[in-house]
Order: C-alpha cells, then sequence, then structure tokens
C-alpha cells in the first residue's frame, strides 16, 4: 500500500499525466455538433437579441461547406455565414416571421459568437423556432444539438430543439 506520502504522491503523478495527456487532445476532444442559441427580451429597447454560439471547427467547416477558401473567416464569410443564420434559423410569433438584423461576430478562444436582433416589437408570449443550424453538416453518427434559451428579466425557459420537427414552440408561461 505504501505510506501516506507515497500514495498522495503517486496520486499527484497520475493526475498530473491526466492533464498531459487531456491537454494534448483538444483536437480530437471536440467531436460534438453543438450551437447554443440565446434569444434576450431587452425592455428598454423593446427588442430581442439572439446571441448564437458554435463551436469554431464547427464554424470552419461549415464555411468551407459554404464556398470559404480554406474554411477562413473573412468579410465575405462572415457574409455567407450571415445568410446561412438566416435560412437555418428564424423565429416566429403565429404567422408573423421576425426579421433578425445582424449585428455581428467574434470569436471568443474555440468560439464563435454571431450577434442579432429584432426590430422593436412587443414582448410576444410564445415564440415558434426553426432551427437547423449545423443539420447539413453533420453525419448520422454525430447529430447536431441545438439548445435555444430565452430569458425575459430573470426568468428563462430552454429547449432543446427537435430536428425532426419543422417548429418549436417556446412559451414564457409553463404548458
Amino acid at each position: 500500500m505504501g505510506t501516506i506520502r507515497e500514495r498522495t504522491a503517486a496520486l499527484r503523478l497520475s493526475i498530473a499525466l491526466l492533464v498531459g495527456v487531456l491537454a494534448g487532445l483538444p483536437a480530437a476532444a471536440h467531436k460534438l455538433n453543438y450551437t447554443a442559441t440565446e434569444i434576450v427580451w431587452q425592455p428598454d429597447d423593446r427588442r430581442l437579441e439572439v446571441t448564437h454560439s458554435v463551436h469554431l471547427d464547427d464554424a470552419l467547416r461549415l464555411l468551407a461547406r459554404l464556398g470559404a477558401p480554406d474554411g477562413e473567416l473573412d468579410l465575405t464569410s462572415s457574409a455567407r455565414l450571415m445568410l446561412y443564420m438566416d435560412e437555418h434559423f428564424a423565429l416566429a410569433t403565429g404567422e408573423d416571421r421576425l426579421e433578425l438584423e445582424p449585428m455581428g461576430a467574434h470569436i471568443d478562444g474555440d468560439v464563435l459568437f454571431v450577434y442579432r436582433r429584432s426590430a422593436q416589437m412587443s414582448l410576444p408570449a410564445s415564440l415558434d423556432i426553426h432551427c437547423r443550424l449545423l443539420q447539413d453538416t453533420a453525419t448520422s453518427l454525430e447529430p447536431p444539438v441545438n439548445q435555444v434559451n430565452w430569458r425575459v428579466g430573470d426568468l428563462v425557459r430552454s429547449l432543446a430543439v427537435d430536428a425532426n420537427k419543422a417548429v418549436n414552440r417556446l412559451a414564457l408561461a409553463p404548458n
């Protein structure tokens, strides 16, 4: 068994080896096609602000499929990405689709954030969400996961988007 000092040293060595192995595998560790979208009601502006976050590897793979050379992030590929977002993510209130104005994008670490916002409006009681982000880039073994959170003040509603449904509804009031 050994002394407490020997066991502690062995545990520290094991942890150090594990950390070293895990640190050497960051590219291999990203296997999940995942997007997170946060929709926040801004009462002062009377707008919905939408923030999409996508792992940078997924965004670059998507851009390469959209025709961006080497999956580069430049002005042209940013425009392609915004068009893709318009085609693959939509919000509606009943029959009325909400137009989302592009506000910009930035990279923080290994995540790409894309910002959009609605025109001024009244706070809707529910949102119909059409989300097919990364659906066309995933394999059958790695289906994408699209998480949507809607925040109004301290109230948060969350939805794991069902890719098999044309529209997913997210209501402020519990069902």
